[in-house]
Parts: C-alpha cells; sequence; structure tokens
C-alpha cells in the first residue's frame, strides 16, 4: 500500500514538474518570440529607409547618366553609380523578402535558420558594396558636375587625374579585393562582423540571442 502511495504522489509531483516546464516554457516562447519579432520589426524600418532613399539615388543617377551624354565620363560615372545604388536596392528587397518568411510559430530551429541566412543574405550584398572603392572618382566626376556644372574630367589637370586613378588602382582595388575576402560568410559570427553590421543587421544577432534562450530552456528539460 504504501509503495502503490508513493508512486501515486511521484506521479503527481511528475505531472506537477511537466506542467510548470510547460508553463514556463510557453512563457519564455512568448516573451522571447516577442522581443525577436520587435529586433526583425526595427531591422524592417532601416531596410524599407534604406530602400526608399536607394530607389530615389537609382532614379536621379540614371537621370544623371542620360542628362551626362555625350561626355563619355559622365555617362560612365553615371553608370557606375547607377548600377551601385540599384544593388543596394535589390539587396534591400531580398532581405525584406526574407523577413516577410520568417514565422515565430514554427520550431526553434527552423526560425534559427532563417534568421541565419537572412544575416548571411547582408553580408553577401556588404561584399557587393565595398566594389565602389575602386570607382570613387565616379562620385568626383558627379560631385563637380551636380554642384559646379561643369565636367571635371575634361578640365582638371592630367596630373591629378591620373594620380587618382593610381590610388583607386594600387590602394581601393586591393582594399576592396581583402575586404570582400574577409566579408565571407565564415566570419559571419566574427565580433568585428557584428561591430560592422550594427545598426543594418545587429537586430538579426539580438533576435537568434532571444530564439537561443529557447532552444537553451528546451534542451535543459
Amino acid at each position: 500500500m504504501e509503495i502503490d502511495q508513493l508512486k501515486l504522489y511521484w506521479k503527481q509531483y511528475d505531472e506537477k514538474l511537466d506542467r510548470n516546464w510547460k508553463l514556463n516554457m510557453h512563457l519564455l516562447r512568448t516573451t522571447n518570440t516577442s522581443k525577436a519579432r520587435n529586433e526583425l520589426n526595427k531591422l524592417t524600418w532601416v531596410i524599407g529607409i534604406t530602400l526608399a532613399f536607394y530607389v530615389l539615388a537609382t532614379y536621379y543617377f540614371v537621370h544623371f547618366t542620360i542628362g551626362g551624354w555625350p561626355s563619355p565620363y559622365l555617362v560612365g560615372s553615371g553608370a557606375i553609380l547607377s548600377i551601385w545604388t540599384l544593388i543596394i536596392s535589390v539587396g534591400c528587397v531580398h532581405e525584406l523578402e526574407l523577413i516577410s518568411r520568417i514565422d515565430f510559430s514554427e520550431p526553434v530551429a527552423t526560425v534559427q535558420g532563417k534568421l541565419l541566412r537572412l544575416k548571411l543574405i547582408i553580408i553577401r550584398y556588404l561584399r557587393l558594396v565595398v566594389w565602389i572603392f575602386p570607382f570613387f572618382m565616379a562620385f568626383i566626376a558627379w560631385f563637380f558636375k551636380a554642384l559646379f556644372g561643369i565636367d571635371i574630367m575634361l578640365h582638371a589637370d592630367p596630373t591629378w587625374l591620373w594620380s587618382n586613378v593610381a590610388i583607386g588602382v594600387l590602394v581601393f582595388l586591393p582594399f576592396s579585393i581583402w575586404a570582400h575576402r574577409k566579408l565571407s560568410p565564415k566570419n559571419a559570427n566574427k565580433p568585428w562582423m557584428n561591430k560592422l553590421i550594427i545598426g543594418n543587421g545587429s537586430q538579426i544577432n539580438k533576435a537568434l540571442e532571444f530564439i537561443g534562450e529557447i532552444d537553451e530552456f528546451d534542451k535543459e528539460r
């Protein structure tokens, strides 16, 4: 009889622990998914504002390119800047599309996988963006034309022009190659990478932390 009562008490105690665990899990999941969702909402706003800016910039530079005809320097500079801003715009659309696919009611592992994919996509587009540095003269050509109405490439001293070309080839080209290699998915969790994407990706790290706490609690059961 005593053994049967002991078994009954143990069963009741075990059921109570299980109910408490499920309750705590529910509270943790509700709280942390809400926090993670808020972080993604912040990121959505950042990306949305960035997209709006670069769509307008792309429109402007396309207009600048057309207006720069027949100067090959202005047309070339405008085309480079148009492509650059278009790449950023496409990247923003891609990132927003990935965010829209994240459903926090899905299993934790699935949500983590989608968050990590979003982070990697941000890094990959960042790898493309750094290739603008060797073409910094495009910004100079645009600046002088937009502010002073002159084609600096036609009026500048040849020595000055060639020295800037040399800087682009000897300094910024190696830098872009180096940055492209460093901005690799394998470095996605490096501290310096997390600092680099502050403001446009750090929200993903926070969301991953919140979702990770749910996963850890589940594993400790």
